[in-house]
């Protein structure tokens, strides 16, 4: 059984700017996952019609998957743009601290410099396993993951360059 993306993600209001995420699961807490949980709650704290732009996160002790409080400093708002700190607490622990900025759309073109590099398309790859947890839990598996190279992974292995895309809306 795969536990949606949309479920690690949530979290609730619990007080003025601060929030709790409970993501099922257990093991050390990974830092994609930590990354999420900042950038929903700043997110949470900041005007319909404001995306991320920028996100810079120091992971300042190990985390354990489980119960998290996210504390968001409000350190400015504007028209256009917004930044808010964010710091993530297990118990007394610090376990990471995050600069998120958002900003407005606005009309314009987007530019990337450098070329992307030739990569089959999705289509073209096999999917493989992905894993977020334990394994004596359910399967937390978000993503669908299409490595170029093939092959068998071992469990902490890296594999670059990929195809992802989220299972669930």
């Amino acid at each position: 059984m795969s536990t949606p993306f949309g479920d690690l993600m949530a979290m609730r209001t619990v007080g003025d700017d601060e929030f709790l995420a409970e993501p099922a699961g257990h093991g050390f807490l990974y830092g994609g996952l930590t990354i999420g949980m900042a950038l929903m709650a700043g997110a949470a704290t900041v005007a319909d019609g404001l995306l991320p732009m920028a996100l810079r996160c120091s992971f300042l002790s190990f985390g354990q998957w489980g119960p998290t409080s996210v504390g968001v400093e409000r350190v400015s708002t504007s028209r256009s743009f917004a930044t808010r700190r964010t710091a993530l607490r297990q118990g007394d622990a610090l376990v990471a601290v995050a600069d998120l900025t958002f900003h407005r759309v606005e009309p314009g073109r987007d530019v990337q410099h450098t070329p992307m590099p030739p990569v089959p398309s999705p289509d073209a790859l096999m999917p493989v396993q992905t894993r977020f947890g334990s394994a004596d839990v359910d399967t937390v598996d978000p993503f669908e993951v299409r490595p170029q190279r093939s092959g068998d992974f071992a469990m902490a292995e890296r594999f670059h360059p990929f195809w992802a895309r989220m299972r669930q809306p």
